[in-house]
């Protein structure tokens, strides 16, 4: 079996775990013109905020880390003013560098192995985007939800 093929099998499970907790609300986009990704919607718990989520995987999937993105809305304002957009990396946030139109990237681990899925990934997004309502209506840092 071909690289190309073993990916396109561990994507195809992906796409069904993640579809079965998260419904249609997200896709795979795999083709020969890019790096796969999932991309789609959640909505928070407690605001009912919608965000989407974009898990970004390279060709050495799963032995390399995907990165996850906040792409919509772009600008996540701070609880006093700003944006975290504006912070890049930062622990108190959990974020790494942003991309290069400017979406939070968020860290979601320090260690991966193959073992890890792209559904506990997007669970951590969705968990960072709860503790970012919470921070929005309380103020401190997203560290401390964590």
């Amino acid at each position: 079996m071909s690289l190309a093929n073993s990916l396109r099998l561990r994507l195809d499970l992906e796409i069904n775990l993640i579809k079965e907790q998260f419904g249609s609300d997200f896709e795979l986009i795999f083709d020969q013109y890019s790096d796969p990704y999932f991309t789609g919607w959640v909505t928070t718990s407690y605001g009912g905020n919608q965000y989407k989520l974009t898990l970004n995987l390279d060709q050495s999937y799963p032995d390399t880390k995907p990165e996850l993105y906040i792409t919509h809305p772009k600008l996540l304002r701070k609880y006093d003013g700003g944006y975290i957009n504006d912070e890049g990396t930062s622990h108190a946030f959990h974020t790494w560098e942003n991309s290069s139109d400017g979406c939070i990237q968020i860290c979601h681990t320090d260690n991966w192995d193959a073992s890890a899925t792209c559904l506990g990934v997007l669970l951590r997004g969705l968990m960072w985007l709860e503790f970012y309502d919470a921070y929005r209506r309380n103020g401190g840092d997203i560290d401390q939800y964590c």
